[in-house]
C-alpha cells in the first residue's frame, strides 16, 4: 500500500519524468504520435496547488501533456478539470490531462466529469486514467531503462521483490551510463524504500553513497523539513485553540474537541483562538467547522 503521505512519491516521480520525458509521453499520453518532447519550462502554481509534471509535445499546433501522480481516485475528476482549466487559461494551449494512480485495480481509460444545472450540461470533460498497480511489472523490466523503476510501484509478490529489484538495477547498469544511470539507480532504490519499507538487500545491489548527496535527495530532505515544520505549527495551533476554548467555556464536548484535533486548516484554528479571546458562543465556533465541511 502507498503511505498516506504521497509527496515523496510525487518528488521521485517528477524526477523520473524529468529524466525521461519522451518515454513517459510514449508510454502514457493517449495521443502521442512519435513527436519530439521537452519539459515545459514553467510549473503551474496558483493558490496552494501545483501541477506535477507538464511536457510539451512539438506539433504544428502546440500541445501540453500534463501528468498528475495521485494515490487514489477520490475526487480526482474535478481536480483534473481544474488543472486543465488553469493550464489552458494561463498558456492558451490545450493540455492532454493524464493521471497516474499509484493504487487501484481498474483498467486504464478515459474518465468523465460533468457540470450541469437543471437539464443543461455546462461542462463535459475527460481525462485519461492510468492505474500503475494494475500493470504487469514484468512488462516494465523489458521496456526502456527509464521506465523500469516503475515496476517497483506495481503489485510485486513479496517473494519476487528482491529478484525484480535486482533485474531493474542490472538493466539500468547495462543500458545506461554516467549521471543518467546514477539518477535512475537512486530512483529505483527510493521506490523500493518507499513501497517495500527499506529492505536490507538494497545496499547489496546499489552503492549506498548514491543516496547521500543528489538534488533529488536534497529536495526530499527540504520537503520533509517543511512538512515537519508545518505539522509542528498545526499541532501548536490546535493546542492553543483547545486551551482557549476550555478557558472560555470550561469543559467542551468530545465532538468539538474532535473537530479541533482533526482539522488541517490553520486559519480556522487561528480564528477560534481569536474568538476565544474576544468572546463568542459555542454555536459560532461549531458553525465555523460546518462551513468548512460544506
Amino acid at each position: 500500500m502507498i503511505p498516506e503521505d504521497k509527496s515523496k512519491y510525487d518528488t521521485v516521480l517528477k524526477h523520473l519524468t524529468s529524466l525521461c520525458p519522451k518515454a513517459f509521453a510514449k508510454e502514457f499520453c493517449p495521443s502521442y504520435d512519435g513527436e519530439e518532447v521537452s519539459l515545459f519550462s514553467e510549473s503551474l502554481s496558483i493558490s496552494e496547488r501545483k501541477t506535477d509534471r507538464v511536457i510539451a509535445l512539438k506539433r504544428e499546433q502546440p500541445c501540453l501533456f500534463h501528468s498528475e501522480f495521485e494515490k487514489s481516485v477520490s475526487d480526482m475528476s474535478k481536480r483534473a478539470f481544474e488543472y486543465f482549466s488553469l493550464l489552458y487559461i494561463k498558456y492558451d494551449i490545450i493540455p492532454i490531462p493524464v493521471v497516474l494512480f499509484l493504487e487501484g485495480t481498474e483498467k486504464d481509460g478515459w474518465r468523465e466529469f460533468e457540470l450541469t444545472t437543471g437539464n443543461m450540461r455546462i461542462v463535459h470533460f475527460r481525462y485519461y486514467a492510468v492505474f500503475l498497480s494494475s500493470h504487469n511489472y514484468n512488462d516494465y523490466l523489458n521496456k526502456e531503462a527509464g521506465l523500469a523503476p516503475l515496476a517497483l510501484l506495481m503489485n510485486v509478490p513479496l517473494e519476487r521483490r528482491k529478484e525484480v529489484f535486482a533485474k531493474c538495477v542490472d538493466k539500468i547498469k547495462h543500458e545506461c551510463s554516467g549521471k543518467f544511470r546514477d539518477d535512475l539507480l537512486r530512483i529505483t532504490a527510493l521506490f523500493a524504500d518507499l513501497k517495500w519499507g527499506n529492505p536490507s538487500w538494497i545496499e547489496s545491489s546499489i552503492d549506498i553513497s548514491l543516496l547521500k548527496e543528489s538534488d533529488m535527495i536534497m529536495e526530499l530532505v527540504r520537503e520533509a523539513e517543511k512538512r515537519a515544520k508545518k505539522e509542528g505549527m498545526l499541532k501548536e495551533a490546535k493546542d492553543l485553540a483547545l486551551e482557549g476554548l476550555k478557558e472560555r467555556f470550561g469543559d467542551i464536548t468530545p465532538e468539538l474537541q474532535k473537530m479541533v484535533q482533526t482539522t488541517k486548516d490553520r486559519k480556522i484554528l487561528q480564528a477560534i483562538i481569536m474568538k476565544s479571546i474576544k468572546g463568542c458562543d459555542l454555536n459560532e465556533i461549531t458553525s465555523m467547522f460546518c462551513h468548512l465541511e460544506d
